[in-house]
């Protein structure tokens, strides 16, 4: 209601890089197999421009944790906020290919899990709409636009979903994925959608970027002790700066 309120841009970008048809109007309920819902939407553009405040080569220093805005709010100050810094974000180009790139990431997500025959999608539907995590999808355009500049890593980035061996998004790796800290109703990097499983998704994004060799085992154990050192660090320096 509240988007409705405040006008169609929102919905027409959307429509425009194609994370909603055309014509296709917001989900009211973040579901798996539903479009893609409000809440996501400006979580993705907001992660976008948080992404792109960061400089490259500051990334391994600095707090990555990408933000989710908060649903059934008429103005959320982030959304607000981003707003306001880009005033001409509905023009923007890089922020329209990041939205195009993510809608085929999702597309690839789903058509890797569909039988040639009978096209019915056959697969767990966590692995099918892994895309519908909200901490994968911002931290995947939180790294998109800590890329921009960049743009041989920005490819390599975006071309994860060319993966031919194994689903796009390995589904099946990202269950494995746990940091000795974690409890043991955890189930694995992909399920949740806290503040410490969108850092660890960026900071696995992040050196996906870099290798450009898809997900693999190591990548993914490598980026949660990452996220959770540089996590320590700055808590560190944080209590430091208290003395």
């Amino acid at each position: 209601m509240f988007a409705t309120i405040e006008g169609t841009d929102l919905r027409e970008w959307c429509q425009k890089c194609g994370l909603l048809e055309k014509g296709q109007d917001f989900a009211d309920k973040s579901k798996r197999g539903n479009p893609i819902t409000v809440k996501e939407a400006r979580t993705f553009i907001v992660n976008y421009y948080l992404g792109r405040a960061i400089k490259s080569d500051r990334f391994e220093f600095v707090d990555t944790t990408p933000q989710v805005v908060e649903s059934g709010q008429r103005n959320p100050k982030i959304w607000v906020e981003t707003k306001e810094q880009n005033p001409e974000l509905w023009e923007d180009p890089d922020l329209l290919r990041a939205g195009k790139e993510f809608a085929a990431l999702i597309g690839a997500q789903i058509e890797f899990y569909r039988d040639p025959k009978s096209k019915k999608l056959k697969g767990k539907p966590d692995q099918i709409y892994k895309t519908k995590n909200i901490a994968l999808l911002a931290a995947w355009a939180f790294v998109a636009g800590a890329l921009q500049g960049n743009e041989p890593r920005l490819e390599r980035h975006y071309d994860i979903r060319k993966s031919k061996s194994k689903d796009p998004l390995k589904a099946d790796l990202l269950i494995k994925g746990r940091h000795h800290t974690d409890s043991e109703s955890y189930r694995g990097l992909g399920f949740r959608s806290d503040a410490k499983e969108r850092g660890r998704f960026a900071q696995l994004f992040w050196l996906q970027a870099e290798k450009g060799t898809g997900f693999t085992s190591g990548m993914v154990d490598s980026a949660i002790k990452g996220y959770e050192a540089k996590r320590a660090t700055l808590a560190y320096e944080e209590s430091k700066s208290r003395l």
